[in-house]
């Protein structure tokens, strides 16, 4: 038995990528300050490649293969935050919003080569890898639609969080939750079906409160829940 990967010459991969980011920052006065991020983001693959694998036998069938992959994808997050002090009390707020779209489409073909090539006999091949009569005379003779699915996803998430400090910051509560929805979607254009879309909601609360007991010693208690939808969707349902 051998282990021999065939893949040889013409072979072609492209890639195409293209992204954009935008920071904004702005105080408003000492109390207000905005910070704005957004990204948007293309990426496109073509990969073509022959192959025949087979470690078990000498002779194994040549096939060709053809994957197109690309998306693009926008994300943008602004955060608003609101800082307040008076007399023995401090309180720090923040609340933001997160938003996501996602567009992704795969398509693929596979294809056959012409007699005799559509066969491979591995042993041969083996002793003389580099036979230029072999892989010159190499056609694609057949081809066929594998696959063409069209996904489109949506994750928007609020939040707020609430930082509220006492007697000089001896005694700091902590507070917030936030709240993402995902929304998915999915159509086989080969098949014109629609795949059955999703929609999950989940909310993700968390406080605490931390003591100063000395100036070099504090303790601390805090709850958090973690929820994320993919993660949650795919093991709960």
């Amino acid at each position: 038995p051998r282990t021999f990967n065939l893949l040889g010459p013409d072979n072609p991969l492209w890639e195409r990528l293209a992204a954009s980011t935008l920071f904004l920052n702005h105080q408003f006065n000492e109390h207000i300050f905005l910070r704005v991020a957004g990204h948007r983001r293309y990426f496109f693959t073509d990969a073509q490649f022959w192959g025949g694998e087979n470690n078990l036998v000498t002779n194994v069938g040549s096939t060709w293969t053809r994957n197109l992959d690309g998306w693009h994808n926008t994300t943008a997050q602004t955060d608003l935050v609101l800082n307040y002090r008076w007399r023995w009390f401090n309180s720090s707020t923040m609340l933001g919003y997160t938003y996501s779209e996602t567009d992704h489409a795969e398509d693929n073909y596979t294809g056959t080569a012409a007699p005799p090539h559509n066969s491979i006999n591995l042993v041969r091949l083996a002793a003389d890898p580099r036979n230029a009569a072999y892989w010159d005379a190499r056609r694609l003779v057949s081809t066929s639609w594998g696959n063409y699915r069209d996904t489109h996803l949506t994750l928007s998430g609020v939040y707020v969080h609430e930082t509220l400090g006492i007697l000089s910051d001896r005694v700091i509560f902590a507070g917030g939750v936030r709240e993402d929805t995902e929304k998915s979607s999915a159509t086989n254009r080969k098949t014109t079906a629609a795949l059955t879309p999703s929609r999950t909601r989940l909310s993700s609360p968390q406080y605490g409160v931390t003591v100063k007991v000395r100036p070099n010693v504090s303790l601390y208690a805090i709850h958090s829940l973690q929820n994320d939808p993919t993660v949650d969707v795919a093991r709960w349902s």
